[in-house]
């Protein structure tokens, strides 16, 4: 005991003089940058048009895929809501198994599977993949879409409804894209208990036979697996099927307003007023400005250490958090810069947002530069290799970077 108590002392000792040596007036010098290196998929094609890219991962004995479909923003009207029933429908059994059946023959394996109105994913143990893409495949190709089903869905949307539509959030939220985009574009309209309430079981059939489709589908397939594995899963599964051709809905662009406009909503009951800041913008990620768009939402609102955080949130106390987004895409997308603020703080939290957008907007090229190394996320940068995966920013943005 001795012997052990004389070692544990003589090692406190050592790290304890040791740690007096080093010099905390300076910051410690950041190790090498990281280097990302994604592999290319392999990718085929197969004979309904559906798109399979697979790539190989051996680290740990697991497979993921998902399914999905590009339908483009889908305009719903007065039946608002329909889509996200449908895709709700397509996990509630398939006309082999039940529901509870289903679930079970998933769940005993330890596979996940997941279905929405754009396809649907399966995640599980290599041994188990087979059967999984196989479950994922049935609940896409033969859905049970029982009446009863659509009615249980229905109605819990209907009480989420109700809950939701007295929260200041979801307020703003729709009336901001209303306000953007305008109430008669798909990008603009919301679900609503009205609209929910016009929707019948024909309508998600409609939805279902027009959009769940090998139509402008891509199989992705990701683990530990061989590329002509994957290939002969895919035909196996997804080979035969048919369904409609989508044609993606043209969207006539939208202006933004000449100059600022204000547009409040009065909820008497709210405790905080939700801001948000926003505009309309074009920003497909080919544009030689995208990443540039990115990297500057970082510095204005891309996380704690951004403009609107430190200035809103620690310098005047106004907000739990103040944040900004941006992105793109083949339609047109927006820039919102939001924080829920105590009431009295209202008006001087819009100034402060609108003084911080200012400030970003006159960033030099060499400060983006500097300040995005901390900024600049792990996600973004992946963002940026599966998007433009010959691209060679994620390199160059690092050399840019200062020591």
């Amino acid at each position: 005991m001795r012997k052990i108590l004389f070692i544990a002392a003589g090692v406190l000792f050592i790290s304890g003089s040791y740690a007096q040596n080093i010099d905390r007036s300076h910051a410690p010098k950041p190790g090498p940058a990281p280097v990302i290196k994604l592999k290319d998929p392999v990718v085929y094609t197969l004979k309904n048009g559906i798109k399979v890219l697979v790539v190989e991962n051996h680290k740990t004995p697991m497979i993921s895929a998902s399914y999905y479909i590009y339908t483009g923003p889908v305009k719903e009207g007065d039946k608002a809501g329909a889509m996200g029933l449908m895709g709700r429908m397509l996990n509630e059994g398939t006309q082999h198994m039940s529901k509870a059946q289903f679930d079970l023959a998933a769940e005993q394996d330890g596979t996940s599977i997941s279905l929405n109105s754009s396809g649907g994913s399966v995640a599980a143990l290599d041994r188990y993949f087979d059967k999984g893409l196989g479950l994922m495949a049935d609940a896409l190709r033969y859905p049970a879409l029982a009446q009863s089903s659509f009615d249980k869905l229905k109605t819990q949307e209907l009480n989420g409804l109700k809950i939701s539509e007295k929260s200041i959030n979801t307020i703003a939220s729709n009336v901001t894209s209303a306000l953007a985009y305008g109430k008669q574009s798909p990008l603009g309209e919301f679900e609503t208990s009205a609209s929910v309430n016009n929707i019948a079981l024909a309508d998600v059939k409609d939805y279902y036979q027009k959009y769940i489709t090998p139509s402008n589908g891509y199989l992705t397939i990701i683990g530990d697996i061989k590329p002509e594995q994957a290939h002969k899963l895919a035909e196996k599964y997804f080979g035969d099927w048919t369904g409609a051709k989508i044609t993606v809905s043209q969207i006539a662009p939208v202006e933004n307003p000449a100059t600022t406009e204000i547009d409040l909503v009065d909820v008497p009951s709210a405790v905080q007023s939700v801001i948000n800041v926003t505009n309309v913008i074009s920003l497909p990620l080919d544009n030689p400005d995208y990443f540039s768009a990115l990297i500057a939402n970082q510095i204005l609102g891309g996380g704690s250490d951004a403009y609107l955080f430190k200035d809103i949130r620690e310098k005047h106390g106004f907000t739990y958090g103040a944040y900004s987004s941006v992105s793109g895409g083949v339609h047109q997308t927006r820039f919102n810069a939001n924080a829920a603020v105590r009431n009295a703080v209202t008006d001087s939290s819009v100034m402060l947002f609108m003084q911080n957008i200012k400030k970003s907007g006159m960033v030099k090229s060499t400060r983006i530069c500097s300040e995005t190394p901390k900024r600049l996320s792990t996600a973004t940068l992946r963002s940026v290799q599966k998007h433009r995966p010959n691209c060679r920013f994620c390199q160059k943005y690092y050399d840019l970077s200062p020591a």
